[in-house]
């Protein structure tokens, strides 16, 4: 005999535990919002089952009755959300894609015993950083507190059960770590934020941050955090970097070579487990070998106690090595190959490296390649510990849907993936080869395979461009663009750079006109969705792709002396930057009001503000008293020669005097 759900189907609770009472709450929530009649005639029952793993469940149904059977809170409260999810139809990013919920009088879930799933990643997690766009959307809505309880149900629905809830939130990161723990999460911290505790800048202001000088104050942090997470589910960070994200012996002196500073970390890491242990004697602890680390850890100057989870990072891009800083790519392996003791991995879908990565669109790199290091990790032995860095979430949420599949199941079919998530959100697997497609035109700027450009790519190197030229730098080579064109010049470097957007224009257009055909074809939600989503991120990589390519294209018509052809071409980029914004203003819809207000990573509003400064610099050095070239191409030709008056009207705007230019002497396309 099959168990009835409704509307008001009541959830009987056996504990007070505040992670299963959360989800019993979405539940009921869900029950409301699908079902439209009652019963009040069945109820579903929770029973602690300590022979049950802490994170399993056993629904078993049968005469009427379904009882979910549960090891600990996390094994109820992915009981709970399983069967929103399998017998309710709620999809674990339905609000994030904006799918409403699918409505019935009543639901069945037919008699028999339903089994939770064997995870291949003991932890897994999302780093919430770089959150910008979270933090300009929790403004625009005033619900701050309800946008981070939605991103912590969603991780619990793709089955995560760690977070680290955002970079440096001195004001209401305690908040969060509350709510996080509240919901049944783990929490685990930044590798610039070592166990969780307040920074020393602003702890001791004007001190030196320097453990060598004040191991005091360092300490006195650490046990002020320890005590203040103590009882929570922690996987603590352990280490040293010096403040602002770097190597500590940037800013101590007397630590020359690995042994040193490999000693020094390793001693550090000792003291801190020392601390947290003495409140907390079962903790787990972490280290990212990272950066800096990775070398010294290969070289074996750095000790890492075996119980401690070695997380080894992606590049920012997806491939297992370490990241590039600056204009230095080593590319040294970072897969944990025979490492000893337990492993995990740092893996980025979204990044920000103030050079080529993504930020308001999703990875640049294949997801097979993505989906293919990952399971090269786990098969490496890295499956203790997953830490996604999630960025602002909605724009990566179809690569957050595949490493979920993958901390779940341990492999995925990636094109299967594609075409079942575009199912499940736009109504079409049609739309899963297109996600697919997308890497395919990014522009492959450097030497390795993984080389390709997210969205920052085309504004970071655009307002290199322009600095430079009006700064009058244009001999030497911009050494902030050497990553991205390592040439003796200038000239060589914006050569080289038109070149790379050259070859890549050519496929953002049509994949454009295909999207926009695709959204046309699905229902007007999915319509609008793939508008908001994938096909907004297209015309981003295409607008940006032509404003840096006229940008370089005007840097060399100024070099020839041709300073009209350099301002229109410069009038043409920041018309496709206001393009971009204007997409991006369009795309805040559907609940997602103001959410790309706060894009101060990227910045397209700023790039359109370089590029106005840059058109009006052009026009300040070559068109006289800002009328010259109003007479000499707008006024009818007997009249450019006849100057009883020097002019009769008010110098054209910068805007007005561009348009009038581009309809009788536009640059090439």
């Amino acid at each position: 005999m099959s168990f009835v759900l409704a509307c008001d189907t009541p959830i009987l609770l056996d504990t007070h535990a505040l992670p299963v009472q959360n989800a019993a709450d979405v539940l009921r929530r869900d029950l409301r919002r699908c079902l439209k009649e009652t019963s009040g005639q069945q109820a579903l029952a929770l029973a602690r089952d300590a022979s049950l793993p802490e994170e399993d469940y056993r629904l078993c149904v049968g005469d009427g009755t379904a009882t979910l059977r549960y090891g600990g809170d996390l094994g109820a409260v992915y009981g709970l959300y399983a069967i929103s999810e399998r017998f309710l139809g709620i999809a674990p990013l339905a609000d994030w894609n904006g799918l409403p919920p699918p409505v019935s009088p009543r639901q069945e879930i037919p008699a028999g015993t339903y089994e939770s799933p064997k995870r291949a990643v003991r932890l897994r997690g999302w780093f919430v950083n770089d959150e910008i766009l979270l933090d300009g959307w929790a403004r625009a809505s005033g619900d701050r507190l309800g946008m981070w309880r939605r991103i912590f149900e969603t991780l619990l629905r793709l089955g995560g059960n760690m977070v680290l809830p955002g970079t440096d939130r001195k004001d209401d990161g305690e908040e969060l770590a509350q709510m996080a723990s509240d919901m049944g999460l783990w929490l685990t911290q930044h590798h610039a934020e070592l166990l969780g505790a307040r920074m020393f800048a602003r702890a001791y202001p004007g001190v030196r941050p320097s453990y060598t000088e004040h191991p005091e104050l360092f300490e006195a942090l650490w046990e002020e955090s320890a005590r203040r997470l103590a009882g929570r589910r922690v996987v603590w960070a352990v280490g040293y970097r010096a403040q602002g994200d770097q190597a500590f012996w940037t800013l101590e002196k007397g630590f020359d070579t690995p042994s040193q500073r490999g000693g020094m970390i390793s001693r550090v890491i000792a003291r801190q487990m020392e601390i947290v242990r003495a409140h907390d004697p079962n903790a787990l602890f972490c280290t990212n070998i990272y950066g800096e680390m990775a070398g010294l850890y290969r070289s074996g100057d750095l000790r890492v106690p075996a119980e401690v989870v070695k997380v080894w990072a992606d590049n920012g891009y997806g491939r297992m090595v370490n990241r590039r800083d600056g204009n230095l790519n080593p590319r040294v392996s970072s897969m944990p190959q025979g490492e000893p003791g337990l492993n995990g991995v740092y893996d980025h879908v979204s990044f920000y490296d103030l050079q080529a990565a993504n930020h308001l669109t999703m990875s640049p790199n294949d997801p097979r390649m993505l989906a293919g290091e990952l399971q090269k990790a786990l098969a490496c032995g890295a499956n203790a510990y997953w830490l996604i860095n999630v960025g602002s979430i909605k724009p990566h949420l179809y690569l957050i849907d595949l490493m979920a599949r993958l901390w779940n199941d341990g492999l995925a079919d990636v094109e299967a993936h594609a075409r079942q998530y575009a199912q499940t959100y736009y109504g079409s697997d049609a739309v899963g080869p297109l996600l697919l497609e997308y890497s395919r035109h990014t522009l492959p700027y450097g030497p390795n395979a993984d080389d390709h450009a997210g969205d920052q790519y085309y504004h970071f190197v655009l307002r290199h461009i322009a600095r430079a030229l009006m700064a009058g730098q244009t001999r030497e080579a911009v050494e902030a663009l050497r990553w991205a064109a390592d040439d003796a010049s200038f000239s060589r470097q914006v050569f080289r750079i038109r070149r790379i957007c050259e070859a890549g224009m050519s496929g953002w257009e049509p994949y454009v006109r295909r999207l926009e055909k695709m959204a046309g074809e699905l229902d007007r939600r999915a319509g609008k969705l793939l508008e908001d989503s994938l096909l907004l991120q297209a015309r981003l990589h295409r607008d940006g792709c032509r404003a840096l390519r006229d940008v370089c294209r005007a840097a060399e018509r100024l070099r020839d002396g041709e300073p009209v052809d350099a301002f229109l071409l410069v009038h043409r980029a920041l018309e496709r930057c206001r393009d971009s914004v204007c997409a991006l203003e369009a795309a805040q819809r559907n609940g997602f009001e103001g959410y790309y207000a706060n894009d101060c990573f990227t910045n397209v509003r700023l790039s359109a503000r370089v590029l106005e400064a840059l058109r009006a610099w052009i026009r300040a050095c070559h068109d006289e008293q800002w009328y010259a070239w109003e007479r000499r191409y707008l006024y009818a030709p007997g009249d450019r020669e006849v100057r009883c008056l020097s002019h009769r009207t008010n110098q054209l705007t910068d805007d007005a005097l561009a348009q009038g230019l581009m309809a009788v002497t536009p640059p090439d396309e």
